[in-house]
C-alpha cells in the first residue's frame, strides 16, 4: 500500500496505529483492510512517528492524510537524493585511498545499474520480495506479505535470482559420493 493513501481513519481507530503484536492495518486500493506484521524496531519507530504526526495541525481530523501534500510526485527525486547522500557517506567511510577508489568505481547505491535498471519505490518492492525468497521464507508467506493475489505473480514477476542464488542452493544439497566409488561401478 503506497504511503500516500494512508489516512488516519484507515489505521486502527486508536492513538496507537501499531498493535501490540507489531501489526499495522490500512486500506488497500481495493478498499480491503490489509494487516501486515512489521519488524519490531520498525514498528516502534513508526508508532513514535505517527503518534507525533497525528497531532500536527496539517493532520487534523480523521480524513486528513498522515503525509499530506503532493510529495509522492517527487518521490523518485527524494529517493535519488537519499541514495546520493548514502553513497557519499559510504565512500567517505573508506579506510584508505585504495578502498575509496574501489568504492568510487563501484555501482553500490547508484540510482541506476549497468543494465539501466532504475532505483525507485517499486524496485524496493521487488527487492523486498526477492530478499524474502532468498532468505528461504516459504513462497506462500512471501505472497501474503506482498499482498499478491497469486503465487505466480510473486515468484515469477517479483522474485529475481542470480547465479549466486543458484549456486547457494546447490551448496545446501548433500555431498555426492566420492568419484572412486562411481568409477569402480562404471567399469
Amino acid at each position: 500500500m503506497p504511503i500516500r493513501i494512508l489516512f488516519r481513519s484507515s489505521l486502527y481507530s486508536t492513538e496507537h496505529p501499531i498493535q501490540d503484536n507489531g501489526e499495522v492495518a490500512a486500506r488497500s486500493f481495493e478498499n480491503r483492510t490489509d494487516v501486515l506484521p512489521l519488524e519490531a524496531s520498525l514498528a516502534e519507530n513508526l508508532e513514535d512517528f505517527l503518534r507525533r504526526r497525528i497531532h500536527e495541525p496539517a493532520c487534523g481530523g480523521p480524513t486528513k492524510r498522515l503525509w499530506p501534500g503532493k510529495w509522492y510526485r517527487k518521490a523518485a527525486r527524494m529517493l535519488r537524493h537519499d541514495l546520493k547522500a548514502a553513497r557519499m557517506a559510504w565512500i567517505d567511510e573508506a579506510k584508505n585511498p585504495e578502498e575509496r577508489a574501489d568504492r568510487e568505481q563501484s555501482g553500490f547505491l547508484l540510482p541506476s545499474d549497468s543494465s539501466g535498471r532504475e532505483a525507485d519505490f517499486h524496485s524496493l518492492r521487488h527487492g523486498f520480495i526477492t530478499y524474502l525468497v532468498t532468505a528461504n521464507v516459504p513462497p506462500k508467506v512471501a505472497q501474503m506479505l506482498a499482498r499478491h493475489s497469486t503465487i505466480t505473480l510473486t515468484m515469477d514477476r517479483y522474485t529475481h535470482l542470480g547465479i549466486n542464488d543458484l549456486a547457494g542452493a546447490l551448496q545446501r544439497l548433500p555431498t555426492l559420493p566420492a568419484t572412486t566409488t562411481l568409477d569402480s561401478k562404471v567399469s
